[in-house]
């Protein structure tokens, strides 16, 4: 769970006042790497609700872009949160030198490992996110493009890391996969389809929540992301389970077997590259000393597994 903003830095009368609320409480959310999070229970007189209250802790100024984009994919009646406007104007609101957004509360499960049978529509819900038109979902504030992807910038940063074999892993391994790309046109994707991502509402619908990481990118970049965060069961790939998300996604955008085989392999692994040095520098550089400081060592076993994991499809 992140914890930059805790229960008592919050302003919660000047929350109530911003967002016209009644009397509330407010308890944090465990999960999520990146913000704070919090469940607000309201009361007004005999109406009783709930809201998702979430703290852009690490990247403040990507605020406006976060609501802007969650706007338009509930335009689009795309399953996910509904944003909650302020009462004076905007989509978020700053307190305290905070910048938060509030949500509406979706209520459901979040599955530490998400359910076989609800992968095949993880992998559809994916698909669909894939086939909004652009136009449709690119408001005033532009989304990052190849945002998910390893900048200059972070590469700079990796012969830094005391880790020699992993510096020399990463670097090998990205080398090889520099520039790999589909041939797909660009897309919205999420970037982060983790099961906590995943709310499975009371009807069996999948929500798909933070967006934290959302830009435009190759698509199979996604799924590829998907299959990590979906995919791996105590460390390791399971074939069935990335079958079967590939499955759900190829029921609405067709995912052809030279793709299985060929190029998702690929973004399959340099999903995982991702992930390692993401996971390298939170805990190990921003945050030394964390619990899950060699949690990126995940990574280099499935890369070594993937061989053994072959994606053949039907």
């Amino acid at each position: 769970m992140a914890e930059y903003t805790r229960l008592e830095d919050l302003d919660q009368d000047e929350i109530c006042a911003r967002y016209d609320l009644g009397e509330v409480m407010i308890v944090p959310v465990p999960g999520g790497a990146a913000n704070s999070s919090f469940r607000v229970h309201e009361v007004r007189g005999k109406v009783e609700a709930d809201y998702a209250l979430t703290v852009l802790d690490n990247d403040p100024a990507s605020a406006p872009r976060l609501a802007s984009l969650m706007e338009k994919l509930a335009n689009r009646h795309f399953e996910t949160t509904e944003l909650i406007h302020p009462s004076d104007s905007g989509l978020t609101v700053e307190i305290d030198d905070r910048v938060m957004i509030l949500k509406r509360w979706i209520e459901g499960n979040v599955y530490p490992v998400l359910p076989d049978d609800l992968l095949g529509d993880a992998g559809a819900a994916l698909a669909g996110l894939h086939a909004l038109p652009l136009a449709d979902v690119i408001g005033d504030e532009p989304l990052p493009a190849q945002g998910r992807r390893l900048t200059a910038e972070h590469r700079s940063r990796i012969d830094k890391f005391t880790d020699r074999e992993f510096v020399q892993w990463l670097t090998e391994h990205l080398a090889a996969l520099d520039n790999v790309h589909s041939g797909r046109s660009n897309t919205l994707i999420h970037g982060d389809l983790y099961s906590d991502n995943i709310i499975v509402g009371e009807q069996g619908t999948l929500h798909i929540i933070d967006w934290e990481t959302a830009c435009i990118e190759d698509p199979l970049l996604d799924l590829g992301m998907a299959i990590i965060g979906l995919g791996v069961v105590d460390g390791r790939l399971v074939r069935d389970r990335a079958e079967a998300i590939i499955d759900g996604y190829s029921s609405v955008l067709p995912i052809t077997q030279d793709e299985r085989t060929g190029v998702l392999r690929k973004m399959v692994e340099l999903s995982a590259l991702i992930i390692a040095y993401h996971r390298y520098h939170r805990h190990n550089v921003r945050y030394p000393g964390s619990p899950a400081a060699n949690k990126y060592r995940e990574m280099i076993g499935i890369v070594k597994s993937l061989d053994d994991c072959a994606l053949h499809g039907a």
